[in-house]
C-alpha cells in the first residue's frame, strides 16, 4: 500500500506543477512567449555568409576607404540603399557581431510583435500558438 501512495503522490504533485506552468504561459503576454521562443532559436553573433557580404559591402559604401582598390566590395547599393547607410554607419562604431546581433534582435521585437497581435485577434491562447 505505501508505494502506491507515494506514486499517486507524486502524479499529484507532477499535475499541480504542470497546471501551474500552463496557467503561467497562458497569462504571460503573448509578445513576450513569442519573442523569447525567437530568440531561443535565432538569436546569436555569429553572421552567416550572406549577412557577412552584405554587411561588408555596407562598410565599404560608407567607408570606400576601408579596403583601398577593392574590385569584390565595389558592387552599387541599388535596393540595398538604405540598408547600407543604417549598417554601415553603425558599423563605424561597433564590430560585426554587434550589429548582427541587434539587427537580428530588433527583426525578432518585431516580428513577435506583429505575430502576436495576429494571435490575439483571432483569440488564440498561448499553448496554441507555441
Amino acid at each position: 500500500m505505501q508505494p502506491e501512495n507515494k506514486a499517486t503522490d507524486f502524479t499529484a504533485v507532477l499535475q499541480s506543477w504542470i497546471n501551474v506552468i500552463l496557467n503561467k504561459i497562458n497569462n504571460a503576454p503573448t509578445f513576450v512567449i513569442l519573442a523569447i521562443l525567437f530568440c531561443g532559436n535565432f538569436l546569436t553573433f555569429i553572421p552567416d555568409g550572406n549577412e557577412e557580404n552584405y554587411l561588408e559591402l555596407s562598410k565599404q559604401f560608407l567607408d570606400p576607404n576601408w579596403i583601398v582598390n577593392s574590385f569584390t566590395l565595389t558592387e552599387f547599393a541599388g535596393t540595398r540603399l538604405f540598408y547600407q547607410y543604417i549598417c554601415g554607419f553603425a558599423l563605424q562604431y561597433v564590430s560585426f557581431e554587434t550589429v548582427t546581433f541587434s539587427g537580428r534582435l530588433l527583426i525578432i521585437v518585431w516580428y513577435s510583435f506583429v505575430l502576436a497581435s495576429l494571435l490575439n485577434k483571432i483569440k488564440l491562447i498561448n499553448i496554441y500558438a507555441l
